[in-house]
């Protein structure tokens, strides 16, 4: 099993949960599952745009950026991620490689926001060796050829669908830090799709819920259950 594992901008703005995450998957060692990063501009956009006088809205968690300006802004966000999350997993001694949907046309956005995946043996076969793929969602938009930043949903569900018939789970992180929603003292076997958008438990349901409607399946836990020695912990998405 392959899990691949959205960070959302809630945990990207917490520095000391990026640390604790890469001594986690440092202190799993060679016992841990192949797993992948994947991750949007977070709050970094944000603070840049807002630094330029420039105040776009956001659209199915992404920027509606139209200007160059704004668009490199929103790049710029994206490549710093990109090189503080390889940073810390690598000053904990995990191999890591940072990588853009840019890259080698991994991928490109189609004019209704489908995220399509070309060449993916190479990201593939990094994370066999151990290595762990760092993948930002800024993608090639197929109809002008420029880069943006693809809704979190859509990168995760056209990588899943890439992988196949590798099996491969999405993973989304709970706001309570704990491996699994609970409820009454117990941690809940599954929850329905439909009701994450009225729980307090993501910071950002929309990407699980499209992953849940496209069949992917989705693990929420936190980073300790993620990586129990036993095997992932956590709650189901059904």
């Amino acid at each position: 099993m392959t899990y691949v594992l959205y960070l959302d901008a809630y945990h990207l703005g917490d520095p000391l949960f990026l640390q604790g995450l890469a001594r986690w998957v440092a202190q799993a060692g060679a016992q841990r599952p192949p797993l992948w990063l994947v991750h949007g501009s977070g709050e970094r956009a944000e603070r840049l745009l807002e630094a330029q006088g420039l105040f776009p809205e956001r659209s199915g968690g992404v920027w509606t950026v139209t200007r160059p300006e704004e668009r490199a802004l929103v790049e710029r966000a994206l490549r710093e991620t990109n090189r503080t999350i390889v940073a810390t997993l690598t000053d904990a001694v995990v191999p890591a490689v940072g990588i853009h949907g840019i890259d080698r046309n991994l991928m490109r956005r189609q004019a209704d926001g489908t995220v399509v995946v070309g060449r993916i043996g190479w990201v593939r076969d990094l994370a066999r060796q151990r290595v762990v793929p760092v993948l930002s969602t800024l993608v090639t938009d197929a109809a002008s050829g420029q880069p943006g930043e693809a809704a979190a949903g859509a990168v995760l569900r056209a990588l899943a669908e890439a992988m196949r018939p590798e099996a491969v789970t999405a993973v989304a992180l709970l706001k309570a830090d704990t491996p699994g929603i609970r409820q009454e003292g117990k941690t809940l076997a599954e929850v329905p799709a439909e009701a994450l958008a009225g729980g307090d438990w993501l910071p950002d349901p929309a990407p699980v819920e499209a992953l849940a409607a496209a069949g992917v399946p989705v693990l929420l836990t936190n980073r300790r259950g993620l990586l129990a020695p036993d095997g992932p912990l956590g709650t189901r998405v059904c």
